[in-house]
């Protein structure tokens, strides 16, 4: 530990430095709610890429890498890549979770 001692000066304030990297964010929507009861699971999960909070179309999202969904936790991916995922009755069991995420 370093102490200064009292009355001691600070040091100069340093330059203001490059701006950082534009953040890039991802959510996921539902065409059809989060929740379903029984067999009735028909919906479309779709990935909404963003960056500085401007969404991003099929081209710039290419160019940064590929939307792969991954569900219950595994770590391999469904075969379904791209920006939406159709989950069917037949898709789930008793529960599911899908994650998307966007690999370079």
């Amino acid at each position: 530990m370093v102490s200064t001692p009292k009355g001691s000066p600070e040091g100069q304030t340093g330059g203001t430095g490059p701006a950082g990297a534009d953040a890039i964010t991802m959510s996921i929507t539902s065409s059809n709610g989060t929740i379903f009861k029984n067999t009735g699971v028909s919906t479309t999960l779709t990935a909404h890429v963003y960056k500085a909070g401007v969404e991003l179309n099929a081209t710039q999202i290419a160019a940064l890498g590929t939307i792969k969904w991954y569900k219950d936790g595994s770590t391999t991916p469904l075969s379904t890549t791209g920006t939406t995922l159709n989950i069917t009755p037949s898709d789930v069991t008793n529960k599911a979770s899908y994650i998307a995420q966007l690999e370079g």
